[in-house]
């Protein structure tokens, strides 16, 4: 990111919860104040007062009175590439809907760098100023798909953390025993391959104060050597990466590690991998037991939760009340647009503030907005190690905000603005300003940092409508036998 002017954001109200740390009195958090914040030429706050309390000199001056100000939110787990089969696939369980992602996806290096444009326009606009792109390469040519989405995060101006989806076995193998399962040929490309290839993308990609970094990003145990994950975590512990993977996302996964592994257990046997850290990111978690949840919690790691992929996809609920009862971090995610078919980070917030409430009849136990919130930004920010720069507004910390219009339509009346923000409408228009290191990304609720018309005209003359839905994936038409028999369901 360029560095940015000295910036004042004067009279913006706010909610204490955000100004505090985790470890506040609850009646704090939901209390309001009116602050003005100055950024300093290095993008970080440098100090955040009373409104009105102390006059401010800056060389551009933000009037935040009509304007609710926010941490920047993080999108915990994605996957950009998954833009060009946005609405397309049915809806199928994830061992059936991933033959359809892999035939119809990209494979050109341009198309990466139009897939993390939208992904990067759509987010901002949603409040988010923080992405983990586990993103899915072209196999053989995964440097110069990568070069594309890091070109793409650069100009739109969003922070990213990118983790190529690496792994070493074929896509059946992630489907458990039955009487249909065949073997498949081997994977195109093998452990040392790819390994080379993150020490490449490390030493040419990973820029923290530039906002982009590499994460080692193994796509799970069902698809993933031994061997590709110990060299995963060699590197992680070489160059201090964040780790990021899917773990047991369906009940198929429960099933195959039980199969697998001597453990019977996909978390045990990890844990004995030396995976989990304080600097491990598990998406989607939906389907462990408590003794497992146990094990993620006491080695400091964190889940990220998509409630809306895993609706989609049919992998369940995450079982955020054992979550919250071991202390495990969670932080939240879209997924890609394949299986959330939006990149709408406040959509995902309201989702899985409500989506646990009818499995607990005790309502003292339902998420408060604020704390949905706080697993937006707080807890995403802890789970790709950035709490120190990101996660709320404090002095020292990054000026990633984002800054809603009170006087629009979705805030109004005027109630409460923190509960409006979460459940309200989440209209493009309420967003009025989106800062990324103190640079105004977003002004007036329009991206400033790239044409999105061009880039709105591109996708639509590039792309063909399939009304016929005459696209069909052979892969797909062979593996669906295997799964159905092994899950039990009778085949025709």
């Amino acid at each position: 990111h360029t560095t940015p002017s000295m910036l004042a954001i004067q009279n913006a109200l706010t909610t204490k919860s955000v100004l505090l740390d985790s470890s506040a009195a609850l009646s704090d958090k939901e209390k309001y104040c009116r602050v003005d914040v100055l950024v300093g030429a290095d993008g970080r706050i440098s100090s955040v007062t009373p409104a009105g309390e102390k006059s401010l000199t800056a060389e551009k001056t933000i009037d935040a009175t009509d304007c609710f100000m926010l941490p920047g939110l993080v999108n915990g787990h994605t996957h950009s590439p998954e833009v060009w089969t946005r609405a397309l696939v049915p809806q199928l369980p994830l061992e059936l809907w991933l033959p359809e992602i892999i035939e119809f996806g990209p494979s050109e290096p341009e198309s990466f760098y139009y897939a993390a444009l939208l992904t990067g326009v759509d987010l901002l606009l949603s409040g988010a100023t923080c992405i983990m792109d586990h993103i899915a390469l072209t196999p053989g040519n995964e440097m110069a798909c990568l070069e594309q989405a890091v070109r793409a995060y650069r100009e739109v101006g969003i922070r990213a953390v990118l983790a190529p989806l690496i792994g070493d076995l074929p896509l059946e193998d992630s489907i458990p025993a039955s009487a249909e399962k065949k073997k498949g040929p081997p994977h195109p490309v093998d452990a040392a391959h790819l390994l080379a290839f993150m020490e490449a993308a490390v030493k040419k990609f990973h820029a923290p104060d530039q906002g982009i970094y590499i994460a080692v990003g193994p796509t799970g145990f069902q698809r993933c050597s031994d061997e590709l994950f110990k060299g995963c975590i060699a590197l992680s512990n070489e160059h201090g990466l964040i780790r990021h993977t899917h773990l047991l996302e369906t009940r198929a996964q429960v099933e195959l590690a039980k199969e697998r592994f001597e453990e019977k257990s996909a978390v045990a046997h990890l844990e004995n991998l030396g995976w989990f850290n304080e600097r491990t990111t598990n998406a989607h978690a939906v389907n462990l037991t408590e003794e497992e949840i146990k094990i993620v919690g006491a080695h400091n790691s964190s889940v990220v939760h998509n409630p809306m992929s895993n609706m989609r996809l049919g992998s369940g609920t995450l079982p955020m009340g054992l979550y919250r009862r071991h202390s495990v971090n969670v932080a939240l995610g879209c997924d890609g647009s394949a299986s959330e078919d939006s990149q709408h980070m406040l959509e995902a917030v309201k989702i899985a503030s409500m989506i646990h409430n009818p499995s607990d009849p005790e309502y003292r136990n339902w998420l408060r907005p604020f704390e949905a919130l706080a697993m937006g930004s707080e807890g995403g920010a802890r789970g790709l190690g950035l709490l120190n720069d990101l996660g709320t507004i404090e002095v020292g910390k990054l000026a990633d905000v984002f800054l809603l219009n009170l006087r629009q339509r979705s805030m109004l009346p005027r109630n409460d603005p923190l509960t409006a923000a979460v459940y309200g409408t989440h209209s493009a228009p309420a967003l009025r300003y989106v800062l990324v290191a103190g640079r105004v990304v977003v002004d007036n609720g329009e991206v400033v940092t790239t044409d999105v018309r061009k880039l709105e005209r591109h996708l639509y003359d590039h792309h063909a409508w399939d009304l016929d839905r005459t696209r069909t994936s052979a892969l797909r038409a062979a593996l669906e036998p295997q799964y159905r028999s092994a899950m039990g369901l009778p085949n025709p």
